[in-house]
């Protein structure tokens, strides 16, 4: 499952950030709206980077029906047959109803014979392919492919006790002045994760990911209905993630299961090197119940990140967090999957992760249908239920022109205001296939 979380981040022509509302070094115009949120499960952003997880088989049973013998078919004769020369337990000699009939004795022909079909139940084992621990086997594949929508939206306030116009945005195009507004993304992504059984229980993790994103920045205009504000979007299209992994299930036997793993991940204005693990307790053959801790060591292109549009020489940039040039995030949580019936599958997980700028709890769920050892599909949904962003008061907020940066007196605190966030809003659903060759 990739987790919930994410950032649309942007440098938005900001090379470095340092002290509150005071920006340094040379700027990059190149690099603006860039996105970096992960709409399937699992983590794939620089604030939280996970792989789809492919680990081990359940103890869940179906049954066969096979066959004791070619044929499947004992014959079995009367009880009362005759044993006289003309009359024998195998059908091929056994004479014909005309002359039977001519030999039988007064009392009787023995009964017909009769005949059972015998067949056997055995156990056999089903590797669920959305398994929170199903990994593929030495030499074999498994392919994860994912479409999905995310959104990510919250409120912003420009802080007031500041002095004069610092506590506003002013558009010199419209001579409109703003008092705050909301921040809105929204994303469509195609994600794909293949591993590959090195051995039984080593694996190696490859994935990629092509976006469809779509920012949104409203400017409320001051004693102004929201409906009259003041937007600018954009939007950005891109082969945005890519990784490399390892995962190693170190624990397989009747009660327990257990995996660790790390990655590293290219993105679009980050790397990301990832450690996970997870250690399960099978509660019987259909249910597991299981821990998960990850961490991420996340390495900015540049030293600040947050959301940001770069549009018509105009720029907009929310700084998330200013003055880093790494940043260290964790994530915890629960899960439980279980096996409804032979084909169909349930799983749930609650995760609480620190995200450097925030913390956030969130909750998600998968259905899962697989009618054969080879194929299955889910659909999946994860939300925010609670976000410590909802109550960030230490934001800033840049505004400029392109035109600004060529002003020899231009400097970045006459274009920063601080701002505090409210009503902060993430959630993902999705569609996954998985196929096992």
């Amino acid at each position: 499952m990739k987790q919930l979380h994410f950032v649309f981040a942007a440098a938005v022509g900001i090379a470095a950030v340092a002290a509150p509302c005071a920006l340094s070094a040379a700027t990059n115009s190149g690099a603006y709206g860039a996105s970096t949120a992960d709409l399937t499960s699992g983590p794939a952003q620089p604030k939280k980077v996970t792989y789809e997880k492919y680990e081990t088989q359940t103890k869940s049973k179906t049954y066969n029906v096979k066959d004791t013998q070619s044929g499947s078919l004992y014959y079995t004769a009367p009880a009362a047959r005759q044993t006289t020369g003309y009359y024998t337990a195998t059908p091929a000699a056994r004479a014909t109803t005309a002359t039977v009939a001519a030999a039988c004795p007064a009392t009787g022909c023995p009964a017909a014979m009769t005949r059972t079909e015998v067949v056997k139940q055995e156990a056999s084992r089903k590797y669920y392919l959305f398994h929170p621990f199903f990994q593929p086997q030495q030499y074999k594949f498994g392919s994860l492919t994912g479409l999905s929508y995310t959104g990510n939206s919250y409120d912003f306030k420009l802080k007031q006790g500041c002095s004069g116009a610092t506590c506003l945005v002013y558009n010199p195009n419209t001579g409109n002045y703003f008092d705050g507004g909301s921040w809105n993304a929204s994303q469509v992504a195609i994600k794909e994760d293949l591993s590959f059984g090195i051995t039984d229980t080593v694996a190696l993790l490859l994935m990629g990911r092509y976006s469809m994103s779509n920012y949104q920045i409203k400017w409320n205009q001051i004693n102004i209905p929201k409906q009259t504000s003041e937007s600018a979007k954009m939007k950005d299209n891109a082969f945005d993630q890519f990784g490399i992994g390892l995962q190693w299930r170190f624990l397989d036997n009747a009660n327990w299961i257990g995996y660790v793993g790390g990655n590293y991940q290219w993105q679009n204005i980050a790397s990301t090197i990832g450690l996970d693990g997870k250690v399960g307790y099978k509660v019987s053959m259909d249910t597991t119940v299981y821990g998960l801790l990850r961490g991420f060591y996340i390495n900015w292109d540049e030293m600040s990140y947050g959301n940001g549009i770069s549009s018509n020489g105009q720029n907009n940039f929310i700084a998330l967090e200013t003055g880093v040039k790494h940043t260290i995030n964790f994530e915890g949580g629960i899960g439980v999957f279980s096996v409804l019936d032979p084909d169909w599958t349930v799983g749930a997980e609650a995760v609480l992760g620190d995200y450097s700028w925030h913390n956030q709890a969130w909750l998600g769920a998968t259905i899962g249908w697989q009618p054969t050892n080879n194929f299955a599909l889910s659909l999946y949904g994860k939300a925010s239920v609670w976000d410590s962003a909802s109550s960030a008061n230490n934001v800033n907020i840049y505004v400029w022109a392109d035109s600004d940066l060529q002003d020899p007196s231009f400097s970045w605190d006459d274009h920063c205001v601080p701002a505090a966030l409210s009503n902060y809003r993430e959630y993902s659903v999705g569609l996954q296939m998985a196929l096992y060759f």
